[in-house]
């Protein structure tokens, strides 16, 4: 089947076996996933699920969680970069498992358009066929931790722009203007995952779209603020579920 994968969107089919995805979240991606076979244990700071044949998923960028696939698991998946969704679209922040027969078959229209038209229909669907899949999640809510993210937002916004060059905690902490244990207690308890595994998560992202851009794995690692290709292989595994081979072969493919 054929995948799309560009800086704002990606469309995939995807197959895990007994595989375990450690802590992680995607900064800049929404995912939607539709689950075609097998199961999958998802985790979230606030609970555990499983996922099976049939569910829909919508995870929004920062919600850290873990994957364990025990047996099987495959999935169709389409990740959007919020800077293609515009600000505002999701207001409600929150993991939802969607389920229906009518909202699968139109989960897997848009899936199937997406890819034909390589995402040049996105922002129609968004407002139409797509509200009709995701309408449970369009709902406005109030963040309760808004003071915590105006404190964080320093911090955040200096990975973001600095994720190539070595980062460590002394400097984020005193973008916050905290002591490096208080800044790593908050933003744990934030967002499930150390401030280090949040920085990794940027950097495998960049590489990503590094890789679709055709670049040598050694140059992608050394561009994306790795030390090594070992560093690099072993971060890029854990959380893509594939080494970079692997997945520049499937891109190469497109």
């Amino acid at each position: 089947m054929k995948h799309l994968h560009s800086p704002l969107l990606e469309c995939d089919t995807l197959h895990y076996q007994r595989h375990h995805f450690p802590w992680h979240l995607h900064p800049n991606f929404y995912s939607f996933t539709l689950v075609v076979e097998g199961s999958a244990d998802l985790i979230f700071t606030t609970g555990r699920f499983k996922a099976i044949k049939g569910d829909i998923l919508f995870i929004p960028p920062n919600i850290p969680h873990q994957t364990i696939v025990d047996d099987s698991f495959t999935n169709i998946t389409i990740r959007v970069n919020s800077a293609a969704i515009g600000a505002g679209l999701f207001a409600h922040q929150e993991v939802h498992c969607i389920q229906g027969a009518d909202k699968v078959l139109a989960f897997k229209a848009w899936f199937e358009e997406l890819r034909e038209k390589e995402g040049a229909i996105l922002r129609p669907l968004v407002s139409h066929r797509f509200s009709s899949i995701f309408d449970i999640c369009l709902q406005s809510q109030q963040t309760s931790s808004s003071e915590i993210m105006a404190t964080m937002q320093e911090a955040l916004l200096f990975m973001h722009q600095h994720f190539t060059e070595p980062i460590h905690l002394d400097q984020l902490s005193q973008k916050a203007c905290l002591s490096p244990s208080h800044f790593q207690r908050i933003f744990k308890r934030q967002f499930a995952i150390s401030p280090m595994r949040y920085l990794q998560s940027l950097r495998i992202d960049n590489s990503k779209a590094l890789i679709r851009d055709g670049l040598s794995l050694t140059e992608v690692a050394h561009a994306s603020g790795f030390y090594d290709q070992s560093h690099f292989y072993k971060y890029f595994k854990r959380l893509v579920g594939m080494i970079p081979k692997k997945y520049e072969a499937l891109v190469q493919n497109d």
